[in-house]
């Protein structure tokens, strides 16, 4: 490189680096979260420069990147993930994914090396353009630094455009490609801030929303799906539909990850056990609706997704996601991102068909209860219902994707709980776990319980790093049934004779000692008395498992029991 050259890049790029970071801080971005590099220098330095209380920093890039969308989740504002140029960035792609999915505002800014460096084979250079491929909402390379004022205002407002288009409809995450020439920061006494005035009124950008005035006709026999929430929803959301389950006599059918279920105690239309009635033919003859309105991601419950595309049915998407969740093929509409507005335009008598539905959701309530006392060994229902009952009130519950968030589903009850639930429902993998519980925890300054399953805990077990010293701690309630229990209650069990080596993947892990490696505190229960107490005690700093060992063929058995067997049946 020509001294020139260098001595243009020593100039102009922390200054470059802290007009991005600033105008991101400016324009809303919530928090910025950093993996160690040299390439990020401009970058990682700004941020410095923010407070520490602006930013964290983790080792493990997808860690990271999982932990940003648990904040995101908690503020519903966006956060910022920063890493250096090669592969570092690739480890996001999970989480990027999730993102487009679930709606959610990740800002990803990638390090990289200046175009002279690339297609040659050097070191730690691959190529980021669009690296993500179609699931970030914008992707822009920004230009190599330099310091002449059209080109930063350039970057401003590319800048402005990432976050405006990470907040709009829907939601989702961006990409922005920050090239890079050495060295990266100036002499101390060349060092230098960008002209004041390109950041001159900068404001949050706030999220778009969209809504009507025309009136809306559903008919009596409606059915209000109230699936998995993206992010933690304010109270005048649940009280909208409340309101136009009361209004118009519609049930809704509330997902175990849907904090109305924790808040709607004494609301008989909330209805729980859909899951149950949908699996016997002539009730569901009898309750089938003749339009839908989804509120939240698409129903946990595949049965009653099957059913409902049977039907065809017209319908309404409303709230905060993004438009087009309807894997039924029905007719549905988006009806804008304002509940309250959608509620203001629905018209029409009170029916009684919320207090049908209601009526057999008592029957399946009263069903479950006396399976559940009979004599029988720990399994997930029990724990479900100890949680449901032993939680602070307002504590954030994340369930893990796989069989928890199912059980979820099956087992926790109607109540005025407080529980705020979390899930990862956007392409409903178990990537990243533990991180995304420890970001709720960081992002809503409370602590947080998990529930997970082995593998799942396993997947991520990365992401207790560092955790030892979180303010806002973890409750982990850890199931262990030695492999994948959601393969016990699939086609494929016992027909194969590679059963156990290809779906149940048991393993022998001692979860104490990896727990106790990164400074989590380790307790074993095996009966409802000993998980209640082991709750009640639980000191909310840092980590706490609290290891449940679970028969995964008895627990298939106890679930048959309540639910019948298999997710399609």
């Amino acid at each position: 490189m020509s001294e020139d050259i260098s001595t243009a890049a020593s100039h102009a790029n922390l200054p470059f680096g802290t007009l991005v970071i600033q105008a991101l801080d400016r324009l809303g971005v919530e928090h910025f979260i950093l993996s160690p590099g040299s390439r990020s220098t401009p970058l990682a330095l700004a941020v410095g420069s923010l407070g520490a209380g602006k930013s964290t920093v983790f080792i493990d890039e997808r860690s990271a990147a999982f932990h940003a969308l648990g904040r995101i989740k908690a503020t519903r504002r966006p956060v910022a993930l920063i890493c250096t140029s090669g592969t570092a960035g690739a480890h996001y792609y999970p989480a990027v994914i999730e993102a487009r999915e679930a709606g959610l505002p990740l800002i990803v800014l990638t390090a990289d090396r200046p175009p002279e460096q690339r297609y040659c084979h050097h070191g730690q250079t691959i190529d980021q353009q669009k690296l993500f491929g179609s699931y970030p909402l914008f992707h822009a390379e920004l230009p190599v630094p330099e310091t002449g004022s059209s080109i930063l205002r350039a970057v401003r407002e590319i800048c402005r455009r990432a976050v405006e288009a990470s907040l709009g409809i829907p939601n989702g995450p961006v990409h922005l490609n920050c090239p890079f020439r050495e060295p990266f920061f100036p002499k101390e006494e060349e060092a230098g801030d960008p002209d004041p005035s390109l950041l001159e009124g900068l404001k949050p950008v706030v999220a778009a929303r969209s809504t009507s005035d025309l009136p809306l006709e559903l008919p009596e026999r409606t059915l209000i799906l109230a699936g998995p929430r993206p992010w933690k929803d304010p109270q005048s959301e649940l009280d909208a539909i409340l309101e136009l389950s009361t209004k118009r006599g519609f049930p809704i059918l509330t997902d175990g990850s849907n904090p109305l279920r924790y808040s709607a105690g004494d609301a008989a239309q909330v209805i729980v056990h859909h899951d149950r009635i949908v699996r016997d033919d002539a009730l569901w003859k009898s309750l089938a609706p003749e339009a839908v309105v989804l509120w939240g991601e698409p129903p946990t419950s595949k049965l009653l997704r099957q059913r409902l595309s049977e039907l065809d049915l017209p319908g309404f998407q409303v709230g905060s996601g993004k438009p087009g969740m309807n894997p039924f093929h029905g007719k549905i509409e988006w009806a804008g991102t304002s509940l309250e507005a959608f509620v203001g335009r629905v018209d029409g008598p009170a029916g009684s068909f919320g207090a049908i539905w209601a009526e057999e959701d008592g029957r399946m309530e009263s069903r479950l209860a006396a399976v559940l006392d009979e004599p029988h060994p720990l399994f997930e229902g029990d724990i479900h219902r100890v949680l449901s009952q032993a939680l602070a009130a307002g504590t954030p519950v994340c369930f893990a994707s796989s069989l928890a968030i199912r059980d979820a589903e099956w087992f926790m009850p109607r109540s005025k709980s407080g529980l705020v639930p979390f899930s990862q429902r956007g392409a409903n993998g178990i990537d990243g776990t533990l991180s995304l519980a420890r970001g709720i925890a960081a992002g809503s300054g409370h602590p947080v319980c998990l529930v997970t399953g082995d593998l799942a805990f396993l997947h991520d077990s990365n992401g207790l790093l560092g955790s030892a010293s979180d303010e806002n701690g973890l409750l982990v309630i850890l199931i262990n049934n030695s492999g994948g229990g959601i393969f016990e209650h699939l086609p494929v069990a016992g027909k194969s004779a590679d059963f156990e080596r290809f779906f149940g993947t048991p393993q022998e892990v001692d979860f104490k000692q990896l727990s106790e490696a990164h400074g989590a505190r380790h307790q074993r229960v095996e009966s409802i008395d000993e998980l209640q107490w082991a709750i009640e005690v639980w000191n909310p700093a840092g980590v706490t498992v609290i290891e449940i060992p679970v028969d995964r063929k008895i627990s298939r058995d106890l679930h048959r029991r309540f639910i019948g067997s298999g997710f399609g049946k």
